[in-house]
């Protein structure tokens, strides 16, 4: 409400305009994550459930939100690439659908995007070589 409206709300205090908040923001960034395929691998019933959540927060936070475009980041740990694949499907599937839906997403990234960023592997390797998984991604 604060970015959309200008008004900032804080529990047991009385609200207060600050000028110049509304509209300050020019993309609004979202950053999602989900323990899918971290353990054990991904089932398909799992990464369903995790695509309509995807795509229902994408969706609320466009709602519920500045009218700004918004930036999204996935945030994942997965050492498996076919894993990573399925799971970047998932996720692509997720943006597709809220961005045909009208929500304003402009930019996608995959955290980690390379290999060896936190102890974690990403689509593509230490030489700059896509993985197989790096083609599953939403351009």
């Amino acid at each position: 409400r604060a970015l959309r409206d200008g008004v900032v709300a804080i529990p047991s205090r009385t609200e207060r305009r600050v000028a110049d908040l509304a509209g300050s923001l020019d993309v609004l960034g979202i950053a999602l994550g989900t323990d899918i395929g971290s353990e054990s691998d991904p089932t398909d019933a799992a990464l369903d459930a995790w695509r309509e959540r995807a795509g229902g927060l994408l969706r609320r936070v466009a709602e519920q939100g500045p009218t700004v475009p918004m930036a999204v980041i996935y945030r994942a740990r997965l050492q498996d690439d076919d894993d990573r694949r399925h799971v970047i499907e998932v996720f692509g599937d997720a943006v597709a659908s809220a961005r045909a839906d009208g929500v304003p997403i402009e930019r996608v990234f995959w955290e980690p995007g390379l290999d060896g960023v936190a102890d974690a592997t990403g689509p593509i390797d230490r030489d700059r070589a896509p993985k197989p998984s790096a083609a599953a991604w939403p351009v």
